[in-house]
C-alpha cells in the first residue's frame, strides 16, 4: 500500500503504522529509517516525527531492546541516529545505558568512532561530559592513554557533580601518569579521598616506583576498605598484598612485621595468602628457624602453579 498511496496524511499514517510495526518485530534500524524518511517528506510534521524517534531510540536503550541486535548493526544504528539524543538533563540515563552498551562491544575502533560523533552531537555540556568520559576510558582501555586526555578536553565543562568530577580525574590521571607525567597525576588527584581515588594513587606510585608513597597511599585505602576484624574477601586480601608488596620493596621491615602480625590469621589459604606470608615472614637468623625456612621454600615452590590458577579466575571474572 506505501508504493500506491503518496504525499497525504493517509500517506503518513501509513508510514508511521509500519514503523511501529517494525519497532515491535525486532526491525529498529528500518524503523527509524522509515521514521527519517517521513520526517524529510512531510516538513509539517517534522517535528512531531522526531519526538516519534526520539522516543523510539530511548526505549531502544532504556529497554534493552538492543540486546537482540547484532553489535555491527547496533554501532551503524546508533551512528546514524545520533542526534536523537534527549536534549535535556534529565535522561542522563539514556546516554549512560548508551555508552554502556558500546563499550560492551568488543569492537573497540567502531565504538570510539560512535562515542566522538555522540560526544560531540550532545545537546547539553553534562551529557558532553559523560559521553567523553566514556570515550576517554574506552581509549585508557585500548592503551591510547594521550587519546584519553584528548577525550577529556573536548569534553570538559565547568562545575560538574562531584561523581563525574571524580570519575574524569581518575581517568585523566591515570592517562598522565601512563604519558610519564607522575607529579602531574598525583597533583590530580591531590583533593580527592575516596577508596577509589587512593586506588589510583597507588597504582600511579606503584608505576612509578616510587614505594614509600606507595606504601603510604595503601595504607590509607587499608584504613578506608579493610575492617580491624572479621573475615576478608578476596579483593580486600589482594590490598594487604600490595601494601606488603610496597612494603618490602621499600625496605620496611617494620611495617612488614606489624602487617605480618595483624593480618596473617585473616588471609586464609591460597596463592595470594601465600604470597602475603612469604613478604611478611621473619628473616632466617638461627638454626630454629630453618624448619620453618624449608617451609617457605614450599610456598616459593607451590606458588607458580597457584598463581596461573589465580590469573585464570581473574580472567574469567
Amino acid at each position: 500500500m506505501l508504493y500506491v498511496w503518496r504525499g497525504d496524511q493517509r500517506d503518513l499514517a501509513l508510514r508511521l503504522r509500519i514503523a511501529e510495526l517494525r519497532r515491535q518485530t525486532g526491525g529498529w534500524r528500518e524503523a527509524l529509517k522509515l521514521l527519517r524518511d517521513a520526517k524529510a517528506d512531510f516538513p509539517p510534521h517534522a517535528e512531531q516525527i522526531q519526538t516519534r524517534m526520539r522516543d523510539m531510540f530511548g526505549t531502544l536503550i532504556h529497554d534493552d531492546g538492543a540486546a537482540s541486535i547484532k553489535p555491527l548493526d547496533f554501532v551503524a544504528l546508533v551512528e546514524e541516529n545520533a542526534d536523537l539524543l534527549p536534549p535535556g538533563t534529565e535522561d542522563a540515563a539514556l546516554e549512560n545505558r548508551l555508552a554502556e552498551r558500546l563499550l560492551a562491544l568488543d569492537l573497540p575502533k567502531r565504538a570510539d568512532q560512535v562515542l566522538t560523533k555522540l560526544m560531540k552531537a550532545a545537546p547539553t555540556p553534562q551529557g558532553r561530559a559523560g559521553l567523553g568520559t566514556r570515550l576517554a576510558e574506552l581509549r585508557l582501555r585500548e592503551d591510547d592513554p594521550a587519546g584519553a586526555v584528548a577525550a577529556l578536553s573536548a569534553s570538559s565543562m565547568p562545575n560538574p557533580d562531584a561523581d563525574l568530577l571524580e570519575t574524569r580525574a581518575l581517568i585523566g590521571a591515570d592517562a598522565t601518569s601512563r604519558l610519564g607525567d607522575t607529579p602531574t597525576a598525583m597533583e590530580m588527584l591531590s583533593g580527592l579521598r575516596s577508596p577509589a581515588a587512593f586506588a589510583a594513587k597507588a597504582g600511579i606510585l606503584e608505576r612509578a616506583q616510587d614505594w614509600p608513597a606507595a606504601k603510604q597511599a595503601l595504607t590509607d585505602l587499608v584504613g578506608l576498605t579493610i575492617p580491624p576484624t572479621g573475615d576478608l574477601d578476596d579483593q580486600q586480601k589482594r590490598v594487604l598484598l600490595r601494601l606488603a608488596t610496597a612494603a618490602a620493596r621499600g625496605g620496611d621491615d617494620a611495617s612488614l612485621a606489624t602487617l605480618g602480625t595483624r593480618e596473617d590469621g585473616r588471609m586464609g589459604t591460597g596463592p595470594v595468602a601465600d604470597m602475603f606470608r612469604l613478604l611478611t615472614a621473619d628473616p632466617v637468623r638461627g638454626i630454629g628457624d630453618l624448619k620453618r625456612a624449608k617451609q617457605e621454600i614450599g610456598l616459593v615452590r607451590a606458588l607458580p602453579a597457584g598463581l596461573k590458577a589465580l590469573q585464570a579466575q581473574t580472567t574469567t571474572q
